[in-house]
């Protein structure tokens, strides 16, 4: 069920305590994706927040994401 937003969110869950930090950030990733399509801006950021706090290899690129989506949400989206 890849459109289902709570599996998906436990789905990475439950990788990121496995330590599959990987996987995990790849469901993070579609699922913020998958918040941004919604206009769930807030949420989106949440979730790029959780990607960063893993610290992944492209680090800089959800930091980029994070501003843009602050930018689309007219700065009101903090964290």
């Amino acid at each position: 069920h890849p459109d289902e937003i709570q599996l998906r969110q436990r789905l990475a869950q439950v990788y990121q305590h496995q330590g599959r930090t990987t996987d995990a950030v790849a469901q993070l990733d579609a699922l913020g994706e998958m918040l941004l399509d919604a206009g769930d801006y807030a949420t989106a950021a949440q979730t790029i927040r959780k990607i960063i706090s893993m610290n992944p290899p492209d680090v800089a690129q959800y930091q980029e994401l994070l501003e843009q989506i602050n930018a689309s949400a007219g700065g009101s989206i903090s964290g």
